[in-house]
C-alpha cells in the first residue's frame, strides 16, 4: 500500500508539472517530505497525507477491499491515458450513455 501512495504521489505531482518544493509549499511540509513521501519512506501522518493530496488535486479514501480490483484497474486506466496524451488527467474515468428520448 505505501509504494501505491507513493507513485500516486509522484505520479500525479509530475502530470500536472510541479516541483516537490511547490507541492511542499502548497501541503504545508517540508520538499524533504514530499520526497520521501514520494519514494515511501516517510511514515506519515494522516494530515501530511491528506495536505498532500489536496495539493494535488487528489483525496484520500477508504475503500472497501472486495472493490479495490476494480478501482485500481480504473486508476490504471486514467494513468496509461494520461500518459499516452499528454493530458492532466483531468478526464471523468467514466461517462454515462446518452440516450434518445422515444419520441412516441
Amino acid at each position: 500500500m505505501i509504494d501505491s501512495v507513493a507513485s500516486s504521489i509522484d505520479w500525479r505531482r509530475t502530470v500536472l508539472g510541479l516541483s516537490q518544493v511547490e507541492v511542499a509549499r502548497m501541503a504545508g511540509t517540508t520538499q524533504s517530505s514530499v520526497s520521501r513521501l514520494e519514494r515511501g519512506t516517510l511514515d506519515a501522518r494522516i494530515s501530511t497525507l491528506t495536505e498532500t493530496a489536496r495539493a494535488l488535486g487528489m483525496d484520500l479514501r477508504l475503500i472497501p477491499r472486495e472493490i479495490l480490483p476494480k478501482v485500481d484497474e480504473m486508476l490504471q486506466t486514467m494513468q496509461q491515458a494520461t500518459e499516452k496524451n499528454g493530458e492532466s488527467g483531468e478526464e471523468p474515468l467514466y461517462t454515462l450513455d446518452e440516450y434518445e428520448e422515444d419520441p412516441g
